[in-house]
């Protein structure tokens, strides 16, 4: 960089509508205008925006003590939304409750097939699907439905071509029940990658999704590649079946 292209860079911009410039300040550029003022169409433009180029010394400090003290506030700011106190972001649940991602539904024990009668909440559980997209949902017989000492409705085990991938956990949405769940869930795996409020968040990985939705009352834990391979293979099913007729 030579020292002109330095010098250059160096100096502060500052826009000034309509306002002298400061002893030292020459104007560079009018970056904007409005209708004149006057009947006659003559005098100043009314909104004349000009740009004052300020490069005296005293001026320059001023402002690169001003950048370095914004550059040192932005560098903590993002150190403290990258740590976000002592929870650090964890590696994706390898399995739930015992039973690892992938597995297939027979080597599954005391698993019962299940169809929700409200379609609203778990829309994926149904006809469609089943026919379609090969997924189904199960129960399992005598489960704890207990977590973060919060009562559960329902945990839902979720398959697509007869492969575990996805689980839906269901629950009262009350607030204090789920800061519960959420501070568990953020001990366990670090806080949200998406928080819009304290009672919803989203954790991601490559391979996996975890999301805590307290307006509509559930926790989902979903297998991202699991799903994809499965998906994968329905697909080449369905083209082994139209070949063949």
């Amino acid at each position: 960089m030579t020292a002109a292209v330095g010098k250059t860079a160096a100096a502060t911009i500052q826009t000034v509508l309509n306002i002298p410039a400061r002893k030292g300040a020459v104007p560079n550029r009018i970056v904007a205008h409005q209708k004149r003022k006057g009947p006659d169409g003559y005098g100043k433009p009314a909104g004349a925006v000009y740009a004052w180029n300020y490069s005296g010394k005293a001026h320059q400090k001023g402002v690169r003590m001003k950048n370095l003290l914004l550059s040192m506030t932005l560098l903590i700011a993002a150190g403290c939304l990258h740590n976000h106190g002592e929870f650090q972001k964890g590696p994706p649940p390898k399995d739930f409750r015992g039973i690892k991602w992938g597995t297939p539904i027979e080597k599954i024990e005391n698993m019962v097939y299940y169809v929700p009668p409200d379609q609203k909440t778990i829309k994926c559980c149904n006809e469609r699907f089943e026919k379609e997209l090969h997924q189904k949902c199960y129960l399992r017989v005598n489960e704890k439905l207990r977590a973060a000492d919060v009562r559960l409705d329902k945990i839902i085990y979720h398959t697509i071509n007869d492969t575990f991938f996805k689980v839906t956990i269901l629950y009262t949405h009350s607030h204090p029940d789920t800061l519960k769940l959420m501070q568990r869930l953020e001990a366990k795996y670090g806080y949200p990658d998406v928080a819009p409020n304290p009672y919803q968040g989203t954790w991601q990985w490559p391979e996996f999704r975890l999301e805590l939705d307290n307006t509509r009352g559930l926790i989902e834990y979903r297998h991202i590649e699991v799903e994809e391979k499965e998906r994968a293979e329905v697909a080449k099913m369905k083209r082994k079946t139209i070949n063949d007729l």
